[in-house]
């Protein structure tokens, strides 16, 4: 009985080891915009775009 419960969690553990794939990483270098330069103003706008703007829930006096 005890080896087959050993045999059973080794076996388990081996599974699931070999079942994970390890995480690729991506092939092409990533293009970054550069938002210093001053001809490039209109683009920070475009870039940061505020979704969903929340309230804190406490009172500023609070912080």
């Amino acid at each position: 009985m005890r080896k087959t419960v050993t045999l059973s969690i080794f076996s388990f553990f081996l599974i699931s080891c070999v079942s994970t794939t390890p995480p690729t990483s991506p092939k092409e270098q990533i293009q970054y915009i550069d938002l210093t330069s001053d001809d490039k103003k209109e683009l920070v706008n475009e870039y940061w775009v505020v979704e969903k703007r929340q309230d804190p829930k406490y009172p500023v006096d609070a912080a």
